[in-house]
């Protein structure tokens, strides 16, 4: 069996594959950062009168009477609501630890590049059809600020105001019979000529420069109460009306209904009534305007972290992660990992290893080895380099004790003695947060060379998309999961590895180059990857448990195949299989096969997908890397 698998193996990858204990020890100045936040007046959000779970928000943040287009102290953070109504951020951040006073600044919705560099504006637009529940709520914009806020523990207020205005539509007819009438034939309306982009100006904490002129559909579906047909909603940016028009389709005839001048301003809800009794010859005479308020949100918080100025590396427990993050402020400017340096007759250890981060990227070509872990003697404080097209180590031997300590200085540099002025910083763990359906997991990483993978396979119950994935009673080509009896490991089979939404935001399912570097750097040793408890297979004289040096926690948990059409669990203690993709993220291999691990053999090995003699695919496990 191991030379068949050896054969396959050499066959394919030939021509494609691949808390900190107690957190810190000595903890000084606790300076955390939370939110708390309301929409006032209310959101146009879908579900009630606040953010919906999902919602995204972006923050920015500078020393107090600072402009925003010069050193912002925390640039677009993206907090994300949960189930648990409070806001969740992509990463952590802290009050500047000199006492400054800060001035916070929200938007909604969020967007990866919303302000430039040294500008204050921000680009808005709507939707031009807003008939999905998603679109409409991504057109609304809502703004918060709050100033002068000082260094404390209290949540830091988040008040979010309308910044758009909105359209409720209606309209009267004459009769209920005619009312039902026409909410039987579900009449359309269209809204002709609206300016649908504008500018807002954080600095004037106002809309302006409305443009470019589109039709827009409205959300919702008609309502009939008694004479009155509503349901009908418009999110548009602030502008003077002047010749935009309605144009609806009733019954099979289509109106014309221009709108008297009017000047539209941010956050207030524009109740437009049609009479349809005016609706003669196709025009419309007459549209009644009346003005109500947005009603109020609830609150939602949010936390963070603690400050350090001496950096202890026995203080890390790597429990939480093999990597952390060192932060000045809100930062990220040096990563810690607990990582595996492997090359064949120079270095085969456990190492701690600082890099520097300049710009949120981390310097892979200047690593510091803190300590190596499986050695003793004089050897530590080497350097470690890291080429990322080749995946290949370049190691230079250190010849001190194991660095117990290290600073940052005021110039941002990594130092192992006491500068004459040190830099107080925060550490973080550095893990995968991952939301889908406002539920947030949070996934331990490992970085192995220069890939960053999660430290556990995925059990995630949804797509990223926040849809449910089917749980799988039988493999019949359903895209799905199937979980053992204690729902501690879940298995995915080729169906749901197709969808393309299986993986974290910026993850992806390895493909066979990516497998392939990995084989590579370890030299084709498995045992390194392999953690817990393998057990022997009694069909084979051959047993390689592992040793886990890497840190990738692979466990034997086997894979669910089929058994004369019966879902069944198969080789756990012995076995876990990885699924790999194509060229997309919606493909499988293109030979249908699996990347498998087995306690008979010590390398990389490859297995069927398919069930025999079908084109449905089995259920193994999933392991994502970063992109």
């Amino acid at each position: 069996m191991k030379n068949i698998f050896t054969a396959l193996l050499m066959l394919l990858f030939a021509s494609c594959v691949n808390q900190i204990d107690s957190e810190i020890e000595s903890i000084e100045n606790k300076v955390p950062i939370s939110f708390s936040a309301k929409i006032t007046p209310a959101s146009t959000r879908v579900v009630d009168n606040a953010f919906e779970v999902g919602d995204k928000v972006g923050l920015y943040a500078t020393i107090a009477g600072s402009s925003l287009n010069v050193g912002r102290y925390i640039d677009n953070l993206l907090l994300s609501y949960g189930k648990s109504k409070k806001m969740i951020p992509a990463r952590d951040v802290f009050y500047p630890l000199e006492g400054e006073n800060l001035d916070f600044y929200a938007y909604y919705p969020y967007s990866s590049s919303a302000l430039a560099d040294g500008e204050t504006s921000l680009h808005v637009s709507v939707a031009e059809n807003q008939t999905e529940d998603s679109d409409f709520s991504l057109s609304d914009f809502l703004v918060a600020k709050t100033s002068n806020v000082e260094n404390a523990t209290e949540s830091v207020q988040l008040d979010f105001k309308h910044k758009l205005s909105k359209l409720d539509i209606k309209i009267v007819f004459e009769d209920e019979e005619s009312a039902a009438d026409a909410f039987a034939s579900n009449p359309t309306i269209l809204a002709t000529d609206f300016y649908t982009e504008a500018e807002y100006d954080f600095s004037e904490d106002a809309i302006s420069s409305p443009n470019v002129q589109k039709d827009l559909i409205p959300h919702g579906e008609w309502i009939l109460d008694g004479k009155t047909l509503s349901g009908k909603e418009l999110l548009i940016v602030p502008q003077n009306i002047s010749g935009q028009r309605f144009v609806l389709d009733l019954a099979g005839k289509v109106y014309t209904c221009s709108l008297d001048e009017k000047n539209l301003t941010e956050g207030i809800q524009y109740n437009w009534k049609i009479n349809a009794e005016t609706l003669v010859e196709g025009a419309l005479n007459e549209i009644r305007a009346s003005i109500s308020e947005w009603g109020i949100g609830e609150e939602q918080n949010t936390e963070t972290n603690v400050n350090i100025s001496t950096i202890k590396v026995e203080s890390f427990s790597f429990a939480t992660s093999n990597i952390y993050h060192i932060y000045n402020g809100s930062t990220p400017i040096a990563e810690i990992c607990k990582e595996y340096l492997y090359k064949e007759g120079v270095v085969d250890s456990r190492a701690i290893v600082v890099y520097p981060m300049v710009n949120g990227v981390t310097n892979l070509e200047e690593g510091l080895v803190l300590q190596l872990l499986d050695e003793t003697g004089a050897v530590h404080g080497g350097k470690v380099s890291w080429n990322k097209e080749t995946n290949e180590l370049t190691y230079t031997a250190g010849n001190l004790s194991p660095i117990k300590s290290f600073y940052i200085d005021t110039n941002k540099e990594i130092v192992t003695t006491l500068p004459s002025e040190v830099l107080a910083v925060n550490v973080n763990a550095y893990v995968l947060r991952d939301m889908r359906s406002g539920s947030l997991q949070k996934y331990p990483l490992v970085k192995i060379a220069t890939q960053y993978w999660m430290r556990e396979d995925l059990y995630a119950t949804h797509y990223v998309d926040g849809s449910l994935i089917t749980e799988v009673t039988v493999l019949n080509g359903t895209a799905g999961y199937a979980k053992n009896a204690d729902a501690s490991h879940y298995f995915y089979t080729g169906e749901a590895v197709k969808t393309g939404m299986l993986a974290p935001d910026g993850w992806r399912i390895p493909n066979n180059d990516e497998w392939k570097a990995l084989k590579t750097y370890l030299g084709d040793n498995t045992d390194a990857l392999k953690d817990g408890e393998w057990e022997r297979n009694p069909k084979s004289s051959d047993y390689y448990p592992g040793n886990g040096k890497s840190g990738f926690d692979m466990h034997a948990v086997g894979a669910y195949v089929d058994r004369d059409g019966v879902l069944t669990l198969v080789n756990t203690g012995t076995l876990n299989a990885y699924w790999m993709t194509g060229e997309q993220q919606n493909q499988v291999h293109a030979s249908n096969m699996v990347c498998q691990f087995s306690s008979i053999e010590n390398i990389f090995s490859l297995g069927s997908a398919i069930i025999k003699g079908t084109d449905y695919y089995q259920a193994f496990s999933v392991r994502c890397i970063k992109e």
